[in-house]
């Protein structure tokens, strides 16, 4: 688009956007907002054409897809062949993987505690305080039968636990993690912030 849109409007796209998956009557909210859209175009306003529309429901859609999924951001995806990870995080996400709900696993390599657990939930674990008492310092694994990476929770979990790692493997094996050392960069803390208020 060569115009700018107004910033009311581009405020309005931008809380649709997030709102997107939310519920369904936003949709018609953004449809209606993009009608009403103005651009700036060599001094002059006009209204977004139809290809226009479309792109901007593209690129909308492209973020709500991508939004709840951190993994691009701060995580990584695990190399099989250079994966660490102990034999029993392992045999968790060989377990989990092709599970319909969402199953976690808890591992301390110190103390040697494991666990795991399922709330029979398709999107999440509702862990039991038994195994909440004792994750400081584990390794979490999980699955996400929906086949993304961490999310904005997965990223909450892993610092109010205060763990070592938090993995996510989907129902094609592959596994994103993110190990508390990579948390501690400037640009990592920004931008957790930034998405946790």
């Amino acid at each position: 688009m060569g115009g700018e849109l107004t910033i009311a409007i581009r405020s309005g796209l931008k809380r649709s956007a997030v709102r997107l998956v939310e519920k369904e009557e936003d949709l018609v909210r953004l449809e209606k907002q993009l009608d009403e859209a103005v651009v700036e175009e060599n001094g002059a306003r006009r209204k977004l054409n139809d290809s226009e529309k479309a792109a901007i429901k593209r690129e909308i859609g492209k973020l709500v897809r991508e939004g709840g999924d951190y993994s691009s951001k701060l995580a990584t995806r695990v190399s099989k062949a250079l994966d660490k990870s102990p034999e029993d995080i392992n045999k968790y996400e060989d377990l989990f993987k092709t599970k319909e709900h969402e199953w976690g696993g808890a591992y301390n390599k110190r103390t040697k505690y494991k666990d795991y657990h399922t709330s029979n939930l398709p999107d999440q674990v509702i862990w039991p305080d038994r195994i909440i008492e004792n994750l400081e310092g584990c390794i979490v694994t999980h699955n996400h039968p929906n086949g993304s990476g961490l999310s904005i929770a997965d990223l909450k979990f892993f610092l109010s636990n205060k763990l070592t790692e938090i993995r996510a493997v989907r129902p094609d094996g592959s596994v994103f993690s993110l190990k508390n050392g990579k948390i501690l960069s400037v640009d990592s803390v920004n931008f957790l912030i930034m998405k946790m208020i």
